[in-house]
Order: C-alpha cells, then structure tokens, then sequence
C-alpha cells in the first residue's frame, strides 16, 4: 500500500510544533491558515524529494501523486523526508551571505 502524503507531513508537523508562526498567520481562518501550512510544507516536500533524486541514488522511487506516494515508505524513510523539509524550512532563516567589499 502507497504511504499517504499526509504520513510525511504529520512527521514535518511534529517537528514544527515549536514553531507556533508556522501555523498562525494574521486575517486568515483556522481553516485558511491550515490549508496555507499545508500548501508550504508540500513545496518542502516537493524540495526534498528533488534533493534525494539529484544527490542520491535511493532503492526505491520518492515520486508522489496528489495523496500518496507511489512506494510504501518506512519509517526511517518518512523521518528522513520529515528531517529534510524542517532542514530546508531553517535554511530559509539564514542570513544570506553577501560577497565581501572590496
């Protein structure tokens, strides 16, 4: 049985639930707001599976349809895919770095 989409996400979700701004955002509904979380950590899955496909040569296929994945994932996988997103989610916090003046 395909691993749902939603797995992947409750991973990424429980290592946000520090991060109360990831889910709040001013004049939206709870539902809105739900809807707008999920969208962002779809685009952070969408970037870690490209991550896996360009970097490493993994046994088995990260490619996902609109609610599942097209292989049954393990837990050790889920995590991984779970890690990665929060990986790129603190990537986005990080100074830019600049060129040095001259």
């Amino acid at each position: 049985m395909a691993t749902p989409i939603e797995t992947v996400l409750c991973a990424f979700y429980r290592k946000l639930e520090q991060d109360e701004g990831f889910f709040q955002y001013f004049n939206l509904t709870d539902e809105e707001a739900a809807e707008l979380a999920k969208e962002r950590a779809e685009g952070y899955m969408a970037e870690a599976c490209a991550r896996i496909a360009l970097f490493c040569k993994p046994d088995i296929s990260f490619s996902h349809h609109a609610d599942a994945f097209e292989a049954d994932l393990t837990r050790t996988e889920i995590d991984m895919l779970a890690s990665l997103m929060f990986e790129m989610y603190l990537e986005k916090f990080k100074e830019p770095t600049r060129p040095l003046p001259k």
